[in-house]
């Protein structure tokens, strides 16, 4: 799980490879980013797409694990979706705001859309399907207020980092320590095992065993 867990980075840092422009045409039908292409992949494609897109929450315990630790280093707003990504927050727009995406025209618009340059200030837009009802409008009001903290800035791509590491990049190692949910018990009797004389096919098998179901007294 966590050797897939690269391929998120990938996707997220890939730029536009031509690598990434095959996976666009083939499994970008959802629209909008390769996040957006994975929420929507989970049952169709090759058997590697198919994990590549389940790997979020292919355990019920470790749901999330991956796309919390996600987040977006907004720049000039190329890279996000203004109200599906989550890059305010643990939360996207969409979510927070239900009523005001349902009336947003510009649902798959990316934040660099969602407003223009007046001279060197950046100024949002917003375009609706109706006049908001008054109720609506506090709920904007609140969106601006919350918009205020945001700096977007000319000439830099947005990047995709990874909080749980230092250096904000995906590593293995990083992923697995995210998955890891030994209790302290099982900690000490796995690096045991790991350190015992045992032939490696062994270790692995009952490694292996003991982290899928059974457990110790």
């Amino acid at each position: 799980m966590s050797l897939l867990g690269k391929w998120w980075d990938k996707l997220a840092n890939g730029g536009d490879s031509l690598w990434k422009r095959v996976i666009r045409e083939k499994y970008g039908n959802a629209g909008g980013d390769w996040i957006n292409w994975m929420k929507e992949g989970k049952g169709f494609g090759s058997i590697w797409w198919r994990d590549v897109c389940r790997l979020n929450g292919l355990e019920i315990d470790r749901t999330g694990w991956l796309e919390d630790g996600i987040r977006c280093e907004l720049d000039k707003g190329n890279q996000v979706q203004f109200w599906t990504d989550k890059w305010l927050g643990q939360e996207s727009l969409a979510d927070k705001y239900p009523r005001l995406f349902m009336l947003s025209t510009g649902k798959e618009a990316r934040v660099c859309q969602m407003g223009t340059w007046m001279e060197d200030s950046w100024s949002w837009r917003f375009n609706w399907r109706r006049n908001l009802l008054s109720w609506e409008l506090e709920q904007k009001q609140e969106l601006e207020s919350t918009l205020l903290s945001v700096s977007v800035v000319q000439g830099k791509t947005d990047t995709w980092v990874w909080s749980r590491s230092s250096e904000g990049k995906y590593s293995v190692k990083s992923g697995y320590l995210a998955l890891d949910t030994t209790t302290p018990m099982e900690d000490s009797f796995f690096k045991l095992l790991w350190n015992s004389n045992a032939p490696c096919k062994l270790k692995l098998s009952f490694g292996n065993y003991i982290s899928t179901g059974f457990q110790l007294d």
